[in-house]
């Protein structure tokens, strides 16, 4: 029996569960329409406002817009995080649609019609983009931009037309040993008759040193140079810089020049084309103009010495650092015979290339230096960590280091070990002992430093940091950064059958040195 409770909630559901009339339907949908009505109303006067809206120099957003739609140059940007204080209502539509979470167009749309208000561009303006001395200045500034642009390109596309070529005729990097391997070799003892090969060793560091008769060419060609520089510049002056004046320098090897000028506001490049004209107009043969290089330089010959020369303007930097290696060397002989016999080992087995993504004979010179550092007992101080003797800011680089070398003559005496003992502990170290993954040189601190503390765990473009050397003085420049993940297997590779043939070659001088000849 159904209660009368029951019955009255079982007409209320039913009454709940009715469906609506014809006519409340149609007020319903006619309610939906004028709501729409209104919307695309209130759509077509923004879209109309917005048409009609203009910039600060009462162009049209829209004119602009169209502007933009025809240029080649129109692409869609990166994206790049949002700082934590950016004002999102500045995002023009297109970027917030496109994620480009930056301020810097704004910002630099904002500076130019600042500028143009201010009075700044007026010529330009007035004259329709051609603002006649003005404007020639800027078609030679953008012709000097395009052959420096054509020059860069040039050499990219060189370098990497020999990096492929390399690449392809060099089987090596193949067979690097695993790091279990690597640490039982690194237990391995120093052979007993280490001793007995220096005599080879000294040979060839003796037949690599220039002769005299070559430092007197030296100097002939820089003050041939010197006069031609100064016809254009009296006050120029020219320093010798790099291997040859490090004393790491080989015979026959080319010479480094830095010439110090007042660049009266030119770009570098620009100089360098004017000094080459100049240096032309002698009997100088082979001279070029290399705009396009990392620092722009002049390469020439001189007939009459048959010096090859590079030089340089301004590279003062280079100038400091030739003096802290040549102080060093000046400390104890066997960093020298080492540095001299590891980089004509570098040549030989053809790792010594940066074009070919290996290390310069500089980060050779420095892989040397803290190796001697490292030794224990030491054979080479940290002259950075020392009292300070010698100090000079140059590009807003403190550089100071003692240099009274002459007090340290004595300092490596507690260490007894011979050049070859020297060589084979360097193989046998980069071979089996140095932490890729995590360490830095540093001859600056004369110690290890972690990658971590460098913040060069994680490569950026074309550094890799594969394989860490820290520059003395410029810190922030890793001089391993060219190495690549092939060349670095190529390079260790290289350490560990050098450091094979040092261990158990019966003469190891023959093979060591055997010249690579890619496949």
């Amino acid at each position: 029996m159904v209660s009368p409770r029951s019955m009255t909630n079982s007409g209320r559901a039913q009454e709940e569960e009715a469906p609506a009339s014809s006519s409340d339907v149609r007020t319903m949908l006619l309610e939906l329409q004028k709501k729409l009505d209104e919307l695309e109303k209130r759509h077509a006067e923004e879209i109309a406002a917005l048409k009609e809206e203009k910039t600060k120099m009462k162009r049209k957003l829209e004119e602009v817009g169209q502007d933009c739609s025809k240029g080649p140059s129109l692409k869609t940007p990166r994206k790049f995080a949002t700082s934590k204080n950016a004002d999102m209502s500045r995002h023009c539509r297109y970027h917030r649609e496109y994620g480009h979470e930056t301020e810097e167009c704004v910002a630099l749309k904002d500076k130019i019609e600042e500028l143009i208000q201010a009075g700044h561009l007026r010529e330009f303006v007035q004259r329709g983009g051609h603002g006649g001395e003005g404007h020639k200045r800027l078609v030679e500034s953008r012709r000097t931009v395009e052959d420096d642009s054509d020059d860069r390109t040039n050499s990219r596309q060189r370098r990497a037309t020999r990096d492929k070529d390399a690449i392809s005729s060099d089987s090596r990097g193949q067979s690097i040993l695993s790091q279990p391997a690597r640490m039982y070799k690194s237990q391995s003892f120093c052979r007993r008759d280490t001793d007995v090969l220096s005599v080879p060793f000294l040979a060839i560091y003796e037949s690599l040193i220039p002769p005299e008769e070559e430092k007197k060419k030296e100097k002939q060609v820089l003050a041939l140079l010197e006069k031609l520089v100064r016809k254009e510049w009296p006050a120029a002056k020219l320093h010798l810089y790099g291997p040859r004046a490090n004393s790491f320098g080989f015979s026959k090897s080319d010479i480094d020049v830095c010439v110090a000028i007042e660049e009266g506001g030119l770009r570098k490049a620009k100089i360098i084309r004017k000094l080459a004209d100049i240096l032309r107009s002698d009997n100088l043969e082979n001279v070029q103009a290399l705009t396009g290089a990392r620092v722009p330089i002049v390469k020439l010959m001189d007939p009459v010495t048959g010096i090859s020369c590079n030089i340089c303007i301004n590279k003062l930097l280079a100038l400091v650092n030739t003096k802290l290696l040549r102080d060093y060397a000046l400390i104890d002989p066997r960093l020298r015979q080492l540095a001299f016999i590891i980089k004509h080992w570098a040549k030989s087995r053809r790792v010594n290339e940066t074009y070919h993504r290996t290390l310069s004979s500089y980060a050779y010179v420095l892989m040397c230096i803290h190796y001697l550092q490292m030794r224990r007992p030491a054979i080479l101080p940290c002259l950075q960590e020392m009292e300070t003797t010698y100090s000079v800011t140059v590009d807003d680089i403190n550089c100071a280091f003692f240099d009274k070398v002459e007090k340290l003559r004595d300092f490596g005496r507690h260490n007894k070990e011979t050049i070859a003992q020297l060589v084979r502990g360097f193989f046998h170290y980069w071979a089996y002992c140095h932490d890729y993954a995590n360490s830095v040189i540093s001859v600056r601190t004369g110690s290890i430093i972690s990658k971590r503390e460098k913040d060069w765990i994680r490569g950026i473009d074309n550094d890799r940091h594969l394989i860490c050397i820290e520059d003395p003085f410029e810190t922030s420049h890793d001089l391993g950064r060219v190495v690549d993940e092939y060349t670095i297997k190529v390079l260790r590779e290289e350490f560990e059958r050098a450091a094979e043939i040092m261990q158990n070659d019966p003469n190891p001088c023959i093979k060591l040195f055997k010249l690579y000849v890619p496949s």
